[in-house]
């Protein structure tokens, strides 16, 4: 197997040069913030317009040693959804491949009329298109969707769409098929799963939308040259060359699991990206659809153990209650203390 050529390691190379400085950035970032915080703070100290106050200052010391911690937290799983948006968007990108795979699809499959040995252009190049109208329909979908189901959900379902349309597309036996499957249900997949990526990124940095967006759609277009490699050496290992526009019958029969492969490789890749989304702790937002299975599969506690819903009585109370049946059993009058001393009691014989 020949070594990787420089041009496939460059891109390769510059996403995840790309990536490490988002994440370096991230990193010190609240470092910087709390620097500055101090600096403003010894400032005003020394020129007495502030009275320092030991409650006040500890308060502050206390938030500002908790605040970078968690801001850490919440820049390590936006960097996870920015890697998830890239490779969502890898997934999408391998639409514009199309102009290469129409030249090994089988003549049978390049006409509607289904003629293998038609004349003219073939009907199949309208597949891309297609593909870009089922785009820009899905497109307003997907936030409705994210309104409605959150990121998440909503970049799962274009991912599922995007790996189930072109693995199906390899059963087609018509044209008709082959572009409900790839154009319409794969085109479609990628116009909801395209924009959720860019609404978790502005989420989690919203001072740097620029940089997200710029990651996320470095994935769209390093995707077709990637996969255009991917796919000849998939289906045309040999470089074998086309006779009067056709290939040896070998290239035809590779049609089929060539797409499944590709449908795996798309679907895997968009479905742990849109696994990787999420909201940030601090974006306050109401799913109906997570909220109403959230409803559904609450314990009902009381239901279950057969119990009532009234407010059990306290510890101390019923061991006071307990001590005196038993005093009364041995036919002597107890002398019981009331709950709050039996309370004190019980604190100090755990001390």
């Amino acid at each position: 197997m020949r070594a990787m050529s420089p041009p496939l390691v460059l891109p390769l190379l510059l996403l995840l040069c790309t990536c490490g400085a988002a994440a370096e950035d991230n990193r010190r970032q609240p470092r910087l913030a709390l620097r500055s915080k101090k600096d403003a703070e010894l400032t005003r100290l020394r020129s007495g317009s502030t009275v320092p106050s030991t409650t006040l200052t500890a308060a502050r010391l206390g938030a500002a040693q908790t605040a970078p911690v968690v801001q850490q937290e919440s820049s390590r799983a936006g960097v996870l959804g920015l890697l998830g948006g890239v490779m969502i968007h890898l997934a999408c990108g391998s639409m514009y491949t199309w102009g290469n795979l129409l030249s090994y699809m089988p003549p049978h499959l390049k006409y509607w009329s289904g003629d293998a040995s038609g004349k003219g252009l073939p009907d199949a190049q309208l597949v891309l298109p297609f593909i870009l109208v089922s785009q820009m329909t899905g497109m307003p979908l997907g936030p409705m969707l994210e309104k409605f189901m959150g990121p998440r959900l909503t970049a799962l379902l274009g991912a599922l769409m995007m790996g189930c349309g072109v693995t199906l597309a390899a059963s087609a036996k018509t044209l008709k098929h082959f572009v409900l499957l790839w154009s319409v249900m794969f085109g479609l997949g990628v116009g909801i799963a395209y924009q959720q990526p860019f609404i978790t990124g502005a989420r989690w940095f919203p001072k740097k939308k620029g940089m997200v967006t710029g990651a996320i759609i470095s994935g769209l277009g390093v995707s077709a040259f990637l996969f255009n490699i991917l796919s000849t050496k998939l289906i045309n290992p040999k470089n074998l060359e086309a006779v009067n526009d056709a290939f040896p019958p070998e290239i035809y029969a590779s049609w089929p699991s060539l797409l499944r492969t590709l449908g795996l490789i798309y679907g895997t890749l968009a479905v742990v990206g849109a696994l990787l989304q999420s909201n940030p702790n601090s974006h306050d937002a109401k799913y109906p659809l997570l909220d109403y299975f959230s409803r559904s599969r609450a314990p009902h506690t009381s239901a279950a153990r057969g119990t009532s819903p009234s407010t059990p009585k306290a510890p101390h109370a019923a061991l006071h209650a307990r001590e005196t049946e038993e005093g009364r059993g041995d036919g002597a009058r107890a002398e019981t203390p009331p709950p709050q001393q039996h309370a004190e009691e019980e604190e100090e014989a755990e001390e």
